[in-house]
This record gives C-alpha cells, structure tokens and sequence, in this order.
C-alpha cells in the first residue's frame, strides 16, 4: 500500500512539473506577444499623429483655397487674367 501511495505522490510530482513547464513557456510566449503589441500600438499611435497633422494641413489649403485672393491669384498667374481697370504690357518679340 505504501508502495502505491509512493507512486502515485511521484506520478502527482511529475504531472505538477509538466504543467508548471508548460504554463511558464505559454507565459513567455505570451509576454512577448504582449511586448509585440505594445509596439505596434506606439507605431500606430504615430503614424496616426501623422496623418492628423496632414488632414490638418489639408483642411487648412482647402480653406484657402475657397478664398477669393487665392481665386484671384491663380487666376492670374495660371490663366493670365486681368481685371478691366488693370494695363497690360506686353514686351514686343
């Protein structure tokens, strides 16, 4: 009878060392999951940071671009329009 209870405890001794093993190397696994992630998340966070910065831009040229003046000046440098009462010189070829 001792002989069984001896081998059982061992047999129990063994099963808690596998698991032990196995839960330590799933935690390692999953730690550097998390650190993966982790940097993902800061590699996101910037690019993000990025992209509202050129939306912001973006919105600002729209903005401009419905102004009047900058109507006016592309309209002029872009197409060469003038208003009535400017005078225009032209250089002879």
């Amino acid at each position: 009878m001792k002989k069984v209870k001896k081998i059982i405890l061992h047999i129990t001794f063994i099963i808690t060392g596998i698991i032990i093993m196995v839960l330590s190397v799933q935690g390692y696994q999953l730690s550097k999951l998390i650190k993966r992630v982790d940097n993902q998340i800061i590699i996101d966070k910037k690019e993000l940071a990025a992209g509202k910065k050129e939306l912001e831009k973006l919105e600002n040229e729209v903005t401009q671009i419905n102004t009047p003046e900058y109507i006016e000046k592309v309209a002029r440098e872009e197409l060469g329009m003038v208003k009535e009462e400017d005078i225009v010189f032209r250089e002879k070829q």
